[in-house]
């Protein structure tokens, strides 16, 4: 048997590069890589092991644009978590990983948690110390002083501390830095009568994007209300989060820049559920932004915005593609966001977000087909994480004893330990 190659036999593939239309397919991976899509009955020539995916749907990886692990659909007021010790958020942030991978979910982007927890939690998983999705992190936000978000922020005022700023995130690893542009909800309305007030100014933005673009990162903005929407486009980021309040002329202002929007819709829905115990004073403040949240979207698809997938810190995944689907996308429209262009979006699109030959084996396994109903991308069979096929139930922390049992090795050294008593 060729212990490199795996086929998956009988499969029904649907991604960008079938059209989304349905396709009988055996794919073969070598490693960690499709190296074939061949049409059913092909020979297995390479005795390559065999893994019977007849009946089932074959999909990309699924990736989730707006994680944060430290804090994902957890019960209770919000900052009090964020507050926990960096013992407890990291064990949370780790159990976390291994259930998003779990799901489908094959790579995220993680966008924000207290003392840098999310990009040590990545190169864990990188190490093959902890099961969970590829990691893109942004490490610590970046905030003013006194800012939104205070109990996982980096605080700094004006271009300069924000381009300092900027490089010790990127210094840590972390692929994407963020920045809170606005506060909200607020207690009371600000400008042109929404819930929300713009914190960061243009120049503290674009010198944070100066730095990023120069080493290699992106830059993403938690951003509402219209008038800091559009400054925050115009000062060339590469995503906004969220996107309350979106104008017309704000919309203008993204494409023109090519900034992609990441609404998060079921996360500001979902907060203000009573079954995640926030509060009622969060609850009510949230309201104000959960009832105009979607009107967001279909601006931005009027003006040709590209738009992303993403949930925060209580939103989930299918949830957030039927709201996506409700504000017009059709469900191919809204498979392929969720997978090619959230690929693109990150940059990864020559590695991820697609079933072809020479992209990287992140694949999961459906028994029902998503372009019928989007609730069939809870009914996983199989997670396939770089060319590895597991069962969900099967992910889970190893045994840490990475050197093995030790009688084993004892046995053959018993000659020695005498010579030497």
């Amino acid at each position: 048997m060729n212990s490199t190659k795996t086929r998956l036999v009988g499969a029904t593939v649907l991604a960008a590069s079938t059209g989304w239309s349905p396709q009988k397919k055996t794919v073969v991976i070598d490693g960690s890589r499709i190296v074939a899509l061949e049409d059913p009955g092909s020979s297995n020539k390479d005795g390559a092991r065999t893994v019977d995916v007849g009946g089932l749907y074959v999909i990309p990886g699924l990736i989730d644009l707006h994680c944060h692990l430290t804090f994902r659909r957890t019960i209770g007021p919000i900052w009090q978590m964020m507050a926990e010790s960096e013992t407890i958020n990291a064990v949370r942030a780790a159990r976390n990983a291994m259930t998003v991978l779990r799901q489908g979910i094959t790579t995220i982007r993680e966008l924000g948690a207290p003392n840098n927890i999310n990009t040590e939690i990545a190169k864990s998983i990188e190490k093959g110390l902890l099961p969970g999705p590829r990691i893109l992190s942004a490490g610590s936000p970046l905030s003013v002083t006194g800012g939104h978000a205070k109990n996982i922020v980096t605080y700094a005022d004006g271009a300069e501390e924000f381009r300092k700023a900027s490089r010790a995130v990127v210094a840590t690893g972390a692929k994407w830095i963020k920045i809170i542009g606005s506060n909200d909800p607020t207690h009371e309305p600000h400008e042109d009568g929404q819930w929300s007030f713009g914190e960061v100014d243009s120049d503290e933005v674009e010198a944070a994007v100066a730095v990023a673009h120069k080493w290699g990162a992106r830059v993403a903005v938690h951003c509402m209300g219209s008038r800091q929407i559009e400054l925050v486009a115009n000062a060339g980021v590469d995503t906004i989060e969220h996107g309350v309040y979106l104008s017309e002329a704000g919309a203008r202002a993204m494409v023109d820049k090519g900034v992609t929007l990441v609404p998060t819709i079921s996360g500001y829905l979902e907060t203000i559920w009573p079954r995640w115990q926030r509060g009622d004073d969060w609850a009510a403040r949230h309201k104000h932004l959960a009832d105009v949240h979607m009107e967001a979207v279909p601006i931005a698809r009027a003006a040709g915005v590209r738009i992303g997938v993403g949930t925060d810190s209580v939103g989930e995944i299918v949830h957030e593609l039927k709201l996506i689907h409700r504000c017009g996308l059709d469900l191919q429209a809204c498979m392929n966001a969720v997978t090619k262009t959230n690929a693109e979006i990150l940059g990864l699109e020559d590695k991820i977000g697609d079933v072809d030959n020479g992209l990287q084996a992140d694949l999961v396994v459906l028994r029902d087909n998503p372009l019928e109903n989007l609730d069939a991308l809870r009914s996983v069979e199989y997670v396939v994480q770089a060319g590895r096929v597991m069962r969900p139930l099967d992910i889970r922390m190893g045994s840490g004893d990475e050197a093995g049992d030790s009688e084993p090795w004892l046995a053959g050294k018993n000659e020695e330990l005498k010579l030497s008593a």
